[in-house]
């Protein structure tokens, strides 16, 4: 927790775009391959 007693990585902090940037760098590779091996096509939901 923060020390004002909110979350620490908070969505609404000025810092999460870049957070959510770095993570998608870090992940979108791997997480588009299992989608691949797995057969998810374009459209689909979940």
């Amino acid at each position: 927790m923060a020390r004002d007693g909110g979350y620490l990585l908070d969505n609404r902090q000025a810092e999460a775009g870049t957070r959510f940037g770095a993570l998608a760098a870090l992940f979108d590779a791997s997480t588009f391959r299992h989608f691949e091996t797995v057969g998810v096509a374009e459209g689909w939901r979940c």
